[in-house]
């Protein structure tokens, strides 16, 4: 049998208008909400979305909470995904929120102790280009940010905002000697009947392949394998209904999008719904936090793998695991000293890194993306 230390890597990306991420931005949105009244305000929120019907569920706790306006704020993310003329959209889409579980109050305690349990994976790599993300899943969110570019710039091609990409890229070496070649790209884009299919092709094709071209020049060692450049398009066929008239969503849904693709383990649960004090959300920014000071720092460690666990009733992260490229051990002690382990710690993190809508859509773990 001939063998090969070639690896296949794959990733996908969505974009904003896909279900489930619609529901991410609900949910993120209501929290930016609590928080805005109360920067320490407790927040745990469930979404679903299907046609015109939104349910939110779940729990805000917080100085002013009982004033939310959901329904405003479910509303404002649609309108801000389909813009005020619900292009995408067949008919016409009805807001019916279903809030009737979602409960608000007053804090009874302003303490940071675990009230769940925990275990949260945190990656990073020192591969220029990547913002410390596995190349595969750096280079589907690069194609999906030049995709949702595409929709505003070009309202003349009757794109959807929902959309998907699908990207396989070979990986080859090991340790400091990696190379990857992107395969294929596959990307499925919503668009309203009568588009300008031939025209939009080609504009889809530019973009990806502008894209491809720019990671190619950010990430050494990545190559593009013959016929990479030009994209699939929407091989299932027509997609002219999409978004939430498509499918259902629920937040916490996409969550190999939202950490490192299936590169990494998943740990935790959901981030999107939930205050920063929530050991899900604030574990893997702890996590994260750790595995990029590990990279960065005298270990010499290319890519690190942290693994951390909490009890209820816990004030603080352990440190359960630590895993580079290369073996190397590492004093789990000596590890945790160099980050804040609390799980308070990462409160200022939403005041310093944009708006929780676009973190639920692009994610926590690089750069929130401009569009103009």
């Amino acid at each position: 049998m001939k063998t090969t230390d070639a690896r296949l890597r794959v990733a996908e990306f969505v974009l904003p208008g896909h279900p489930d991420k619609v529901a991410d931005a609900i949910a993120d949105r209501i929290v930016a909400a609590a928080l805005a009244r109360d920067p320490i305000a407790s927040a745990g929120i469930e979404v679903a979305v299907h046609r015109s019907l939104t349910v939110v569920t779940g729990c805000v706790v917080g100085a002013g909470a009982s004033g939310l306006d959901v329904r405003a704020l479910v509303e404002e993310v649609h309108t801000g995904i389909l813009g005020p003329d619900r292009r995408g959209e067949p008919g016409r889409c009805v807001i019916e929120l279903e809030a009737r579980d979602l409960t608000t109050g007053e804090l009874a305690s302003r303490g940071h102790v675990a009230c769940d349990q925990s275990i949260v994976t945190g990656w990073a790599s020192t591969v220029p280009g990547t913002d410390a993300l596995p190349v595969e899943h750096a280079v589907a969110r690069r194609i999906a940010i030049a995709l949702w570019r595409l929709h505003i710039a070009r309202r003349d091609l009757s794109l959807g905002p929902d959309g998907k990409v699908f990207v396989a890229i070979r990986e080859t070496g090991a340790g400091g000697d990696v190379t990857w070649a992107v395969n294929d790209v596959t990307v499925s884009i919503q668009h309203l009947r009568g588009w300008d299919e031939p025209a939009s092709r080609r504009a889809i094709a530019d973009a990806v392949a502008l894209a491809l071209d720019e990671a190619c020049d950010a990430i050494p060692g990545l190559s593009l394998a013959d016929g990479a450049r030009t994209p699939h398009v929407n091989p299932g066929g027509p997609y002219f209904i999409g978004g939430t008239h498509s499918d259902n969503g629920l937040s916490g849904k996409k969550l190999a999008v939202d950490f490192y693709g299936p590169h990494v383990p998943i740990g935790g649960g959901a981030l999107s719904g939930k205050d920063f004090a929530s050991v899900d959300r604030a574990g893997a920014l702890v996590a994260r936090d750790l595995a990029l000071r590990i990279v960065a720092g005298w270990w010499g460690a290319r890519t690190c793998e942290v693994t951390l666990a909490i009890r209820p009733g816990d004030e603080a992260f352990r440190v359960a695991r630590v895993i580079s490229d290369d073996g190397a051990r590492f004093d789990l002690g000596e590890v945790s000293s160099h980050v804040d382990l609390g799980v308070g710690s990462r409160l200022d993190w939403p005041f310093r890194h944009g708006a929780l809508t676009e973190v639920a859509r692009w994610g926590h773990f690089a750069p929130l993306p401009t569009f103009t």
